[in-house]
């Protein structure tokens, strides 16, 4: 499945949908977690953060599935981002399928609770639709929670849905130095401004305040349910694969043009992020900052130092290499992987596992059906090739055939993936690429 994003406007915060289940948050206090002092090579304190507090928002269980389809990989992506921004020192909250009221207020009491410390760094994360509606001329976008209407169903629709111009108002409401915003949904609009290059030296965006936003398509472009674009948040952030200038922290800069560069590259350009900044020259000086290896959580903060010699810059995020011996044995693909296509606007997801004994599982599933197979596969050392076939239970509704893969396969620069060239199970006539992360 994908989820729907007809061009939402984004206009300075990030709004997020979740569900009606919401964790309970104290006031902010100097215990909240993620408490960090950055100090120069001399001893000197340049900076701190006393608290790290995010909300993560996922809709997925929407109600009327005739406009707004549900969107069963958003609950994957909650589970799996509590755990991300947890290692990262963050108090973590969710808000899950919540309808339009319990939506707007559980954003605003997360935002009242921890957006007024101003020494916090916050997060707010949101999965699922979006909406953008013309106006008498006007754009407006719109996040969409579980119980809205069709868009086109005006005045029921804009009693539901949660417009942008809401998050501009909260954006400059709260003094927290250090907030970003992503959104797992695609967006359009000029009300922050696009950036394209790495930040300057850390030391220098430590203590100003940012606005910063992150989304994961832009206008006019579907978002697969099986969501790539948490998938390389989570190896930016863990694997410290973010860290373009090799520093020792990933900025929300670098953050954003590395999604750029890994999703736009597995979505072979059918899905481009975007990163920016809030259009206000009182909130756009500073660079939301995460920690390699994370930050702990407690009252005493950890002390990161600054090295006094200036990195060398190196912005090569996506190269490929063979030489890793074990990416050349039978025993790397033992194990399940995922993997989400697009063909001519539809999204397919992969998840096969490989057994040791030469056996393999395939499960593919997209807007119309799931269907299951069993088959069989080999690896050739020699020539690089991955052979794959499999035969599904069920052949009545999408697939038109079933798996016969013999493809060269590449590996990425780390474990966690490869990609070959094949023919989907789907019509599509010619091949594909097809990146398989390790899940």
């Amino acid at each position: 499945m994908k989820r729907i994003c007809i061009a939402l406007l984004v206009l300075s915060f990030v709004l997020l949908p979740l569900t009606a289940q919401t964790t309970a948050g104290k006031r902010g206090s100097d215990d909240g977690g993620g408490a960090v002092e950055i100090v120069d090579a001399s001893g000197n304190s340049i900076g701190q953060f006393k608290e790290a507090h995010a909300l993560i928002i996922g809709e997925s269980d929407y109600i009327n599935t005739s406009s707004w389809r549900k969107l069963p990989g958003v609950k994957e992506d909650v589970t799996a981002l509590k755990k991300l921004f947890t290692e990262q020192g963050f108090n973590v909250e969710t808000i899950e399928n919540a309808n339009s009221s319990v939506l707007e207020s559980g954003i605003k009491n997360f935002l009242d609770n921890y957006g007024f410390n101003p020494d916090a760094r916050i997060i707010v994360y949101f999965a699922g639709h979006g909406a953008t509606l013309d106006l008498d001329g006007r754009k407006m976008g719109y996040i969409i929670p579980i119980d809205a209407p069709q868009a086109n169903n005006g005045s029921d629709f804009l009693r539901k849905a949660i417009p942008m111009r809401q998050f501009e108002t909260w954006a400059t409401k709260y003094t927290s130095r250090h907030i970003l915003f992503m959104f797992d949904s695609c967006f359009s609009g000029s009300v922050f401004r696009s950036q394209g290059s790495t930040p300057p030296a850390i030391s220098r965006l430590l203590n100003q305040p940012v606005r910063q936003f992150i989304t994961s398509g832009d206008a006019n472009e579907s978002v697969p349910d099986q969501s790539v674009f948490r998938r390389e948040l989570e190896n930016a952030l863990r694997s410290g694969a973010g860290d373009l200038n090799k520093d020792g922290y990933i900025t929300g800069s670098e953050l954003g043009l590395y999604l750029f560069e890994k999703v736009s590259n597995y979505m072979d350009g059918k899905q481009n992020p975007r990163t920016g900044k809030l259009n206000d020259t009182n909130l756009d000086k500073g660079d939301f900052i995460f920690f390699i290896n994370g930050s702990p959580t407690g009252s005493s903060p950890a002390v990161v130092v600054i090295p006094d010699i200036q990195p060398q810059q190196n912005t090569n995020t996506t190269s490929v290499s063979f030489v890793n011996p074990e990416k050349e044995t039978k025993e790397f693909f033992i194990g399940t992987w995922l993997a989400t296509v697009n063909y001519n606007d539809n999204y397919d997801s992969y998840r096969i596992s490989f057994i040791n004994n030469g056996k393999c599982t395939v499960t593919i599933s997209n807007d119309n059906a799931e269907q299951e197979g069993t088959g069989n596969w080999s690896w050739d050392s020699k020539t690089k090739r991955l052979k794959v076939t499999a035969t599904f239970r069920n052949a009545k509704l999408a697939y038109q055939r079933n798996i016969d893969w013999i493809s060269l396969v590449s590996f990425g620069d780390d474990n966690d993936y490869f990609y070959i060239l094949a023919k989907p199970a789907t019509a599509a006539p010619n091949n594909i690429r097809f990146t398989f992360y390790r899940e």
